[in-house]
């Protein structure tokens, strides 16, 4: 009987081992399915960051020639700005020449009113005769230039003759 105690002792003993190895099993079957569990929710992380990455680095692409273009827009408007200076700069100088050269005119004017002025009171028969001397010289000159117009004419009408000929 002894004999069968040990061996039910053993018995016991076995089945407490085996009993607690099977409940060890059971926590580390547990304790890995919630690992992989860990895992397949970490693998599903990576792919929505890997997505998420790769939006964002379209993103920033499409920002880095946002900002290039900018750049070279900035760049093309302070050389204009620099060019509208320089013209500004430009003007100002020829305004300032002009305001000069407008004074001296005004000057030359007052003086040739004064000897204008001056000549008429001295001669008024003397300026009458000039003024119909000027006339006549105009008078003159368009007939000059009529008879040019003339002298042309003849002179192309003797060329196309000429051609006629030939």
């Amino acid at each position: 009987m002894q004999i069968n105690s040990i061996n039910e002792a053993e018995h016991n003993t076995a089945i407490l081992i085996l009993t607690a190895e099977r409940q060890e099993l059971l926590r580390r079957r547990e304790m890995v399915e919630q690992l992989e569990a860990k895992v397949r929710g970490l693998d599903q992380e990576c792919e929505e960051r890997k997505a998420e990455n790769g939006k964002l680095h379209e993103a920033n692409r499409k920002l880095k020639g946002y900002i290039k273009d900018r750049d070279t827009e900035i760049e093309e408007l302070k050389k204009a700005i620099c060019s509208r200076d320089n013209l500004i700069n430009m003007l100002e100088e020829d305004t300032e020449n002009l305001r000069c050269e407008q004074k001296k005119l005004i000057q030359k004017i007052s003086t040739k009113d004064h000897e204008i002025r001056r000549l008429n009171k001295m001669n008024p028969e003397w300026v009458r005769e000039v003024r119909q001397a000027e006339a006549r010289v105009e008078q003159l000159e368009e007939a000059n230039e009529k008879l040019k117009g003339d002298v042309m004419e003849r002179d192309a009408e003797i060329l196309r003759l000429n051609e006629k000929w030939q």
